[in-house]
């Protein structure tokens, strides 16, 4: 209706035009960095097909690395290359570090590492990433923005976000991932609502077709999105 109109945001990932920007590691005031990486990761294994038993190396530095940045302004996909293979820049993220696990992974294994075997250990996860972060179109929606989208502000204001991931216009791998991230996102700024009593969260109804793009064997986030939803009043059509 005409009286909604300016509460509509249009995630469109294939109109260059506008581009609304999506930092999948910016999560919701107060979240736990360990539950944003570990969205992040599933996505992944979602396009990718990998696991634990397949690829654990490639999983360890990709999570410690999400974890060095997370909650850092610049944080993005974008820079975990960066920080891969920038060493003063790595120097200047794990100062800043807080984890001790995370700063005795860099300074215990990462930095203990040849450069022969390091430069072997991360290539396959730069390959992986550099598929999406060369990909004009993820560039343009990843970059960290004030403007990114807010989550939780769609759920707490009853606004309506309506997302095409086409995958004739983005691609099948980009739409999946899009897809996965957008998911655990959302579900972790449901999660976030625990601040505020239950009776004063707004309802809101989250609509997902080609479902079955989205989900895969390991993929716990959707099992705990739906066991969870009800008193974080949120419903899925799926």
């Amino acid at each position: 209706p005409k009286r909604r109109t300016n509460e509509v945001i249009l995630f469109d990932a294939a109109d260059q035009q506008a581009i609304v920007p999506f930092n999948p590691l910016v999560g919701p005031l107060g979240s736990d960095p360990s539950l944003i990486a570990d969205g992040v990761l599933t996505a992944f294994q979602q396009v990718f097909g990998f696991d634990a038993g397949t690829a654990p190396r490639l999983l360890h530095i990709f999570r410690n690395s999400l974890l060095s940045l997370i909650g850092r302004s610049d944080a993005s996909l974008t820079t975990v290359q960066r920080l891969l293979t920038d060493s003063n820049y790595r120097k200047s993220v794990i100062a800043q570090v807080t984890n001790p696990a995370v700063r005795e992974f860099w300074f215990s294994e990462f930095g203990r590492w040849s450069e022969r075997d390091r430069t072997q250990y991360i290539a396959s996860l730069q390959n992986k990433l550099g598929a999406f972060t060369t990909n004009e179109r993820l560039q343009s929606i990843f970059a960290p923005s004030p403007k990114s989208l807010q989550l939780r502000s769609v759920l707490d204001d009853s606004q309506i976000l309506l997302c095409n991931l086409s995958k004739g216009q983005i691609g099948h791998d980009a739409s999946t991932l899009l897809g996965s991230l957008l998911i655990s996102s959302l579900h972790l700024a449901a999660m976030s609502r625990a601040d505020i009593p239950e009776e004063e969260r707004c309802d809101a109804t989250v609509v997902i077709d080609e479902f079955h793009s989205y989900l895969s064997e390991g993929n716990n986030t959707i099992a705990s999105a739906l066991a969870e939803s009800r008193k974080y009043r949120t419903s899925y059509i799926l």
